[in-house]
């Protein structure tokens, strides 16, 4: 009797633990049913690429009828304008960019230019009491060619770019939801049309191309200054997710092959916009070569003149050192004897802008045409800035490039920096944050003698001519073209 009783109280037990195992899996089984707002996790990149991408597309399903819902990055994961609730089921389809109204079966043209995109592969899901969070990769669907262009002449503007290739880019259509390339071709041109920008400017070109695993030839051309000029070379296979960076010079209208490099991976950057809006004096010009109204760190010069997209912007600052000109050998090869056909040195006082005759007063008028043989002759410093860069010493020119910041920097020319003094007076109350004003004697581009170059005191309105190439000590205030 008390061996049944122990027997029976064996298996009660028994029962009792799978009972509470069983109630405790259903618990979990309900509980991972709920329903909780839907929270994305990018685990592959850093937050300055996820800042950049900005918002993905997502599907919930493969329903013909399901639309793509866009989601945006809060700083730590991507989540719906307006919570989307789903259970710990849910597998997600990601894409990049988001587009609005997209379906499941929806192809998109690619006949147009193409930019990045991602298809997103999923990890895994987690779950608190307030969302249900998946983690997932992001895939690459293209392949990124970078050109990078150089050319020896700060003045030519780029107007355009076309790439050629006998492979890489031959489909006219793509299904986002999986990232399938489908309806290929055999060639394809690709064209982007530039909003006439600095060649020297510092930006990088990306096409983002169809991915291959086959070399394959390619034929850039630019179109610089109305010219057009082009040059040949292999691509590597451009697998998906891969970078291939050509570097490209112009000299002597010709357009060259430089270096290049190759990767597996690159980081996400947002294309920089090209601005549409008409460029006005006081703007900033930034670092990357584009112009804003909003002060930052970014920010170098200040707009002085323009025609509305092109013109030039002087330096926020004096830069270090006043450099250049340190030397009797740095030469841009043309020296001039006066300034306006009459002094060498005198005062640029405001009423010589209609050309005044008193003594040692500089006849400054802009609407004058100087003889060539004076100084005031050259009002873009960018021509003789070049001939002082290509005859001076491997030193001074690698101080040039680090101190220029952008490849379209140069010593101002005399007449350049009196404009400045009458831009800088007339709008004095209007100057905007960052500007420092120029104070005392600054360096221009153009000589006085083998020996000597002038300077230009911009506040107090006054230019010398006997500034010793051997020994300056005047400062610098470079100016940009853009």
């Amino acid at each position: 009797m008390a061996m049944l009783f122990c027997s029976c109280a064996g298996k009660n037990g028994q029962d009792n633990a799978l009972a509470a195992h069983n109630t405790v899996e259903r618990v979990r089984d309900e509980w991972s049913k709920v329903e909780k707002p839907l929270t994305i996790t990018v685990i592959d990149r850093d937050k300055e690429e996820l800042e950049a991408i900005g918002s993905i597309g997502v599907f919930l399903s493969d329903n013909p009828e399901e639309t793509v819902r866009e989601f945006r990055f809060d700083g730590e994961t991507f989540r719906a304008l307006n919570d989307v609730n789903v259970d710990s089921t849910v597998i997600p389809v990601v894409i990049y960019p988001y587009r609005p109204g997209l379906h499941p079966k929806d192809s998109i043209d690619t006949d147009s230019e193409i930019g990045a995109m991602f298809f997103g592969i999923y990890n895994s899901t987690s779950q608190t009491s307030d969302n249900i969070n998946v983690k997932m990769k992001l895939k690459e669907i293209t392949a990124l060619l970078r050109l990078k262009i150089k050319s020896d002449s700060i003045t030519d503007v780029l107007e355009g770019i076309d790439v050629n290739c006998e492979r890489g880019i031959a489909a006219s259509h793509l299904r986002p939801f999986n990232g399938e390339w489908i309806e290929t071709r055999a060639t394809r041109s690709l064209r982007t049309v530039l909003t006439n920008c600095m060649v020297n400017n510092g930006r990088h070109h990306d096409f983002h191309m169809i991915p291959t695993e086959e070399a394959g030839e390619v034929i850039i051309g630019v179109k610089v200054n109305g010219r057009y000029l082009s040059v040949g070379t292999t691509l590597p296979p451009m697998r998906a997710g891969s970078i291939t960076e050509l570097g490209l010079t112009i000299s002597n209208n010709k357009l060259n092959l430089g270096s290049s490099w190759v990767d597996t991976r690159h980081p996400f950057k947002k294309p920089v916009a090209m601005a549409n809006a008409e460029i006005l004096p006081l703007q900033y010009l930034k670092t990357d070569g584009t112009i804003t109204e909003t002060y930052d760190a970014n920010c170098m010069a200040v707009v002085i003149d323009t025609d509305g997209k092109h013109g030039k912007a002087v330096a926020l600052t004096d830069t270090p050192g006043g450099m250049m000109f340190k030397g009797s050998d740095f030469s841009t090869g043309v020296s001039f004897q006066t300034v306006d056909g009459q002094f060498s040195e005198g005062c640029f006082a405001p009423g010589t802008m209609q050309g005044s005759e008193s003594e040692n007063n500089i006849a400054f008028n802009p609407n004058v045409r100087y003889s060539s043989k004076c100084a005031l002759v050259h009002r873009n410093g960018g021509i003789l800035t070049g001939n002082i860069v290509a005859n001076c010493n491997l030193e001074v020119l690698e101080m040039f490039t680090t101190e220029a910041k952008l490849g379209t920097a140069y010593i101002p020319t005399v007449y350049e920096l009196a404009w400045l003094s009458f831009f800088l007076e007339k709008n004095k109350d209007l100057l905007p944050a960052g500007f420092k004003m120029p104070d005392g004697f600054y360096t221009t581009c153009c000589e006085s003698g083998s020996d000597t170059f002038y300077s230009v005191d911009i506040a107090d309105k006054k230019i010398s001519a006997h500034n010793s190439k051997q020994y300056p000590n005047t400062n610098l205030r470079l100016f940009y073209l853009f």
